[in-house]
């Protein structure tokens, strides 16, 4: 009985003793961890985890060392975004996102856009065999992987350099209103027709359009009816002019041209006029410019002067070299064979980025127009990686252009430098619209001062976590110190501004639309196994002579056409003549 007593008593007074030293020790705020409590009252965000990773992202081996020799090929119906990398047993490993989504990737300079995000999702492009655009600001990525699309997968590459137009394919603006005249005047089907009335349109308001266009105001009528005039010029050019004098600098020619009055004419009205009043009633050429004509001297003056304003911008020695010939590039080979397009353009000559979204807005509404040709949907998925999606000018009817490729198997892939870009470009709610339209965010490498941490910390969303404080006192009898302890719930962002600035280099976070945010790793190219081939070059080329279209040509090509079986068909059967007072208040001169 002592001996039992002894060991209970050395058990029991230690322990009493544990419990004094820490009954009388204050309490530290440093004891309050920030952990998940409650039940989401204050909000349930958190990353996905593994298990839910696995089942939303497949993880596939990324071997681009036998892809590039024709083996263990991935088909073309599991393409996807590459938005992880892993590495299992020495073997590379990109987790994918196979989904119909658009993918905004933000990034600023040298944050790893091109090297980390762009030549990995190129690379598993490539070996998907669909066919792809890609814009270029430094002509690193054509050098780099067009050499690789033809000789290691047989793509065929097509390189518009803005840069130096004379070591670049060629691409005419108009191409596609000439390639439908040309069908119709073969075969006489009124819908090759109308795609060529159609895309003269189209390409008269992306030229209007451009540089950040706000709808002209107050002078409203002057740029409608310029982009009327415009399209009504192409449309005459790809008609009757030869094959050679078929460009947009010949439409830019014809109109400075049709200003001019003609000194032969009794009314001294202008050539445009001359023109015009031989084509028949129902040519969709003299509706477009039905504005113009309505309008008094003055004001047609104003808008044939607005459209040269607007075309100003392509009278260059050395973009007409890329814009004056015939196309090399096919659309329909685009969307059916493998091919890989790289629109190379200056960052620092704003005279020539204008070009970048014609001509990418033109290969988008022809994928299109194929795509509702064909069961309105692409057999294989074609993707548009914009990189400096940013820094280029505004795309007309940019989102537009999100809404109608997702359901046609064409997917974009903007890739900026800050959120505010996009405001700058669209407006606020433009830029709204593209942001909503990108369901899937991939972010990483931020700037330390970048105002677009604090959106995207919002759109992570909140956790509710424990909080709470320590009061300490002492007592006035016995002057011993005591303290009290509270504990509350707060909410916490998933990640706030600071965690996502901090980023390390090759850390992303993805968001994706109905899941849960992912936290994920991309490496530079050369883990991937990525190797580098010779650097692609396309050899300069001589300065060809440029034909361009004159008013003469052009005003004998209608007459002979239209006027040798009615020579005389502007007289009236009737004896009424306008009152001549009328026509001296219509004339300013």
């Amino acid at each position: 009985m002592p001996v039992q007593f002894y060991i209970m008593l050395a058990i029991i007074v230690p322990l009493l003793v544990l419990v004094v030293i820490l009954s009388s020790k204050e309490k530290n705020l440093n004891s309050i961890k920030a952990k998940t409590v409650g039940d989401g009252q204050h909000g349930k965000a958190r990353f996905a985890t593994q298990k839910e990773i696995t089942q939303a992202y497949p993880l596939t081996a990324f071997t681009p060392d036998l892809w590039r020799q024709g083996k263990n090929l991935p088909d073309s119906k599991d393409a996807g975004i590459v938005i992880g990398f892993e590495r299992k047993k020495g073997t590379p490993m990109c987790r994918l996102d196979c989904s119909d989504s658009h993918t905004l990737a933000i990034s600023t300079t040298g944050g790893g856009k091109t090297t980390f995000f762009l030549y990995p999702n190129i690379e598993y492009t490539l070996a998907c065999g669909c066919s792809f655009v890609c814009t270029d600001s430094k002509g690193d990525v054509f050098r780099d992987y067009a050499g690789i699309a033809r000789d290691c997968y047989g793509f065929t590459p097509y390189v518009f350099d803005l840069r130096f137009p004379l070591c670049s394919d060629k691409y005419n603006l108009i191409h596609l209103v000439n390639k439908y005249i040309a069908l119709y005047q073969e075969s006489g089907k009124p819908e090759y027709l109308a795609r060529a009335e159609k895309y003269a349109k189209i390409t008269a308001r992306s030229i209007v359009h451009t540089k950040g266009f706000d709808g002209g105001g107050q002078n409203a009528f002057f740029y409608d009816s310029a982009e009327g005039l415009i399209a009504s010029v192409i449309l005459l050019v790809s008609e009757f002019c030869p094959k050679e004098e078929r460009h947009i600098v010949s439409v830019f020619k014809i109109i400075l041209e049709l200003l001019e009055k003609d000194s032969d004419s009794e009314n001294k009205e202008t050539y445009f006029h001359k023109l015009m009043r031989q084509l028949p009633p129902e040519h969709k050429a003299k509706w477009l410019a039905g504005a113009a004509l309505a309008a008094p001297d003055e004001s047609m003056a104003s808008v044939i002067s607005t459209a040269i304003s607007r075309l100003l911008s392509f009278i260059d020695s050395e973009i007409e070299q890329l814009m004056c010939f015939d196309n090399g590039l096919d659309t329909e080979k685009l969307c059916t064979e493998k091919s890989a397009v790289f629109i190379v353009f200056p960052e620092a000559d704003k005279s020539k980025q204008f070009l970048v979204p014609l001509i990418i807005k033109q290969l988008y509404d022809e994928c299109i127009e194929f795509a509702n040709h064909h069961g309105n949907r692409l057999d294989r998925r074609m993707y548009f990686f914009l990189d400096e999606y940013g820094t280029m000018p505004a795309f007309p009817d940019a989102e537009a252009m999100f809404s109608a490729g997702r359901s046609r198997n064409i997917l974009q892939v903007p890739i900026i430098q800050s959120l505010s870009q996009l405001e700058e470009n669209y407006g606020r709610y433009g830029a709204e619209t593209i942001k909503e339209c990108c369901q899937n965010i991939i972010f990483g490498g931020l700037s330390p001062l970048s105002p677009a941490a604090e959106e995207l910390s919002k759109s992570l969303g909140n956790q509710t976590v424990l909080s709470g404080s320590v009061s300490t006192g002492s007592s006035s009898g016995s002057g011993r110190k005591g303290s009290n302890q509270s504990f509350q719930m707060i909410a916490r962002p998933l990640m706030t501004p600071d965690e996502i600035r901090t980023l390390p280099m090759g850390e992303w976070i993805f968001l994706k639309t109905r899941n849960h945010p992912m936290h994920t790793t991309l490496k530079r190219y050369s883990d991937w196994n990525i190797i580098l081939n010779q650097p692609f070059n396309i050899p300069s080329q001589p300065l060809k002579p440029i034909r361009y279209a004159s008013r003469e040509t052009l005003i004998g090509s209608v007459h002979q056409r239209f006027m040798t079986h009615n020579p005389e068909p502007f007289i009236l059967e009737t004896d009424y003549e306008p009152p001549a007072q009328k026509k001296q208040f219509n004339s300013y001169s």
